[in-house]
């Protein structure tokens, strides 16, 4: 007569509690999703943002890297570490240069420390002269940009000086010799001194510039 008798009050606070938690459950299970995705999504975002710059296949180090390679002329690349803005040059890829580069065996040959300068004779009976640090610094931005000249590459053609980065100091690039033709050509070339002949013993191409090593140095004269 009155329909179905109500259930008992546990019952249905029972039943009610059941569908909160199922509820509540699915809106978990829904924003955890959503967190694991926009998660994924950052890091997507800062792994191509902090993707290390890869060079292309096939392209040429610059100098400085170039140089970095050559053993046998740690002593030379040392030194011209210490000279920002020849270290800087060499490094940017906008900037050309050619590099005379002086073996090892060339730099200890010389007698006399780059950082000190050529020796200059002292008055009888007195020690040797202190430097200042200055001195010191400027003495191998001296000697270094000496070996450097602000193209590409040399002109193997020209019979006259070349222009280094060292202001009035220029070298002389002579062929001895006809052996070689082509892309071997610089192989017969050399750096002309007074009467000393310096030849190339090795040409390497950089993506800024060319490095000719040889057994001798750059006089400051």
């Amino acid at each position: 007569m009155f329909g179905a008798a109500a259930p008992p009050f546990p019952m249905l606070f029972r039943q009610i509690l059941s569908i909160a938690i199922a509820l509540g459950s699915h809106i978990a299970t829904t924003a955890s999703s959503q967190i694991h995705l926009t998660d994924f999504s950052m890091s997507s975002a800062q792994g191509a943002n902090d993707a290390p710059f890869a060079r292309p296949l096939g392209a040429l180090p610059p100098l400085f890297d170039t140089l970095i390679l050559q053993r046998s002329s740690s002593i030379f690349f040392d030194y011209l570490r210490e000279v920002s803005s020849i270290s800087g040059r060499i490094s940017d890829l906008d900037m050309k240069s050619t590099l005379l580069v002086p073996s090892n065996k060339a730099v200890i040959a010389l007698g006399w420390k780059p950082e000190r300068g050529p020796p200059v004779s002292t008055p009888s009976g007195k020690g040797e002269v202190g430097i200042s640090e200055v001195t010191l610094k400027e003495n191998v931005e001296k000697w270094i940009s000496a070996h450097i000249l602000p193209v590409f590459d040399l002109d193997l053609k020209s019979t006259g000086p070349q222009l280094t980065v060292l202001e009035g100091k220029s070298v002389t690039i002579s062929r001895r010799g006809d052996l070689s033709s082509g892309a071997d050509e610089w192989k017969d070339y050399g750096v002309v001194q007074g009467d000393q002949f310096i030849p190339f013993k090795s040409r390497i191409e950089a993506s800024n510039g060319v490095v000719y090593l040889l057994d001798g140095t750059i006089s400051l004269d």
